[in-house]
């Protein structure tokens, strides 16, 4: 007798060459933001706290070519939230190809069932686990190789993430030879957010290499450090976690001008296959 028992519903995350792009609660957010028209509504409505969902909007933004939502400051709810015409074919697409994967799925677990070999394919699931790559760095921006000046012990590397976002990357001779960088190649850049400073100074001179202009775009504050998100050029933005003393002293509002500054020893360069 034949094992009818389905797997259970399947989340499909699509990843787009770059780490992961799309997956169901972002959908779901997506999708409650276009009948809500305000992103701390949708986080409400899944439920998701209000930090969750900006940082998620954000991690698909950094990532997405197009821009996936139109932001508005002011109005009853302090602004809203449309999504673009791209986003929302975006959404269909998803939807439809995930449908598909559910049925592929339960075909596949029917071959499961009718094939004696089990071990080789749970050896080969536990191998496809391992290999994944997931990262808690937040800040996750893609670039092209633009330049590649090879040093003694280090190699310097500047990606051009967009027309106006240029980050410089150092990375030890052996990690460049190791990831076989060449002139025109994609890269990952991941920076942890601990590991930038902000200044308000646009005169004072720093010897860092990173120093991106943006605007204050939102503060988490917290009992000890806060988490202040910067709106880049381009849709991107980057988090940057300071001390709650810090931000006192530096007086940091949002809509406020500032430059975000990092060492390029802080940027850790990733690619994929």
């Amino acid at each position: 007798m034949k094992n009818n028992k389905m797997m259970g519903a399947v989340k499909l995350s699509l990843t787009a060459d770059v780490g992961q792009f799309i997956n169901d609660n972002r959908i779901r957010l997506l999708d409650a933001i276009d009948v809500h028209g305000s992103l701390s509504a949708a986080a409400k409505s899944l439920p998701m706290s209000y930090k969750a969902a900006w940082d998620a909007l954000n991690a698909m933004n950094n990532i997405s070519n197009q821009e996936l939502v139109i932001r508005s400051t002011g109005g009853k709810n302090g602004g809203g939230t449309v999504l673009t015409p791209y986003a929302k074919k975006l959404i269909s697409m998803y939807k439809a190809m995930e449908i598909e994967y559910q049925k592929n799925l339960e075909q596949l677990q029917q071959a499961l069932i009718e094939t004696p070999e089990v071990k080789e394919i749970n050896d080969f699931r536990q191998l496809m686990t391992r290999i994944k790559f997931k990262s808690s760095a937040r800040n996750q921006l893609v670039g092209i190789v633009t330049s590649i000046t090879i040093g003694a012990v280090n190699v310097i590397v500047e990606l051009k993430v967009s027309e106006q976002i240029t980050i410089i990357a150092a990375i030890a001779k052996e990690s460049a030879e190791l990831l076989n960088i060449e002139f025109g190649q994609e890269l990952i850049a991941l920076i942890k957010s601990s590991q930038m400073i902000l200044h308000r100074d646009d005169e004072l001179t720093l010897s860092v290499s990173n120093q991106l202009k943006g605007t204050i775009s939102h503060i988490h504050p917290g009992a000890v450090c806060s988490d202040i998100t910067v709106a880049l050029s381009d849709q991107k933005s980057l988090s940057v976690t300071i001390t709650e003393q810090s931000r006192t002293q530096l007086d940091l509002q949002t809509e406020q001008p500032i430059r975000v500054c990092f060492n390029a020893s802080a940027v850790t360069l990733c690619r994929y296959e």
